[in-house]
């Protein structure tokens, strides 16, 4: 970032601490999984929750505006790709959630 922005100066530096923070907990976590402290697949499974949670959200967004987009008569092209795109997440999410359980 720019020194020409003091004010961003701050949050780079957030930025920085908390990529490194993350590194290092994954790092921690590779460890641990390595000793047998915690379960084999432990950071895939906690990688995939994440993103599964976040799929569901984006899910809901998307049923959210196909509500209202219906309620207002009009919808064409944009129900079709957003329909599509909810179809795809639904079926990534429930890839996911195999994925998730049969790790468990």
């Amino acid at each position: 970032m720019s020194s020409d922005f003091p004010e961003n100066d701050d949050l780079e530096y957030q930025v920085v601490y908390l990529s490194r923070v993350v590194r290092e907990m994954l790092s921690w976590m590779d460890a641990a999984e390595l000793s047998g402290s915690v379960p084999d697949g432990l950071r895939a499974r906690v990688r995939d929750q994440d993103r599964l949670d976040g799929i569901l959200r984006h899910i809901k967004s998307i049923q959210e505006t196909l509500g209202l987009l219906e309620s207002d008569g009009d919808v064409g092209t944009v129900e079709r790709r957003l329909r599509e795109s909810l179809a795809e997440m639904g079926a990534t999410a429930q890839e996911l959630k195999v994925r998730i359980n049969e790790k468990a």
